[in-house]
């Protein structure tokens, strides 16, 4: 809907392993793929290994959320800033501080006609008990690999 809108950039902030840009139908949309530098490393190396060329409409932005200036490196990638943008930030937010997430959506609400799409989880006091009990152990299980969740709302 967005492209029949008009608009030509999409921006997937935490992007991992997502095939969008492999399979990108709209020759004038330009992909800008955002996620830490260690994920961003590893995926190009999976399209690499398995023989794929990068899509030549897509841009890898390495960025860590809590340390760089996501304006900045996209800027550097090729972003319009003065033109919309589409952003899907899925199965990040809780990961990050409340701070990082204020200013991203802060300065994605500046850029002109631009949307955003994301996720968050709740805490834990707002469900019931089976709720409770399934949020403790997902947080559990990422917390275990080093990624726990830290922002609730």
């Amino acid at each position: 809907a967005a492209v029949r809108r008009g608009v030509r950039q999409l921006v997937v902030l935490g992007a991992g392993l997502d095939t969008f840009s492999l399979r990108n139908p709209y020759p004038d949309l330009s992909v800008f793929e955002v996620d830490h530098p260690a994920t961003q490393a590893w995926k190009r190396k999976c399209i690499a290994d398995s023989g794929l060329a990068e899509p030549a409409a897509t841009r890898f932005v390495p960025v860590d959320f809590e340390r760089q200036s996501l304006s900045a490196e996209l800027a550097e990638a090729g972003l319009q800033s003065t033109a919309p943008a589409f952003f899907i930030w899925l199965g990040v937010v809780p990961y990050l501080t409340k701070e990082a997430i204020f200013n991203t959506l802060s300065w994605i609400a500046g850029i002109p006609g631009s949307e955003v799409v994301f996720d968050y989880s709740e805490p834990t006091e707002n469900r019931d008990a089976a709720g409770q009990a399934a949020q403790a152990f997902h947080a559990a299980r990422v917390a275990s690999v080093g990624e726990p969740w830290i922002s609730f709302f």
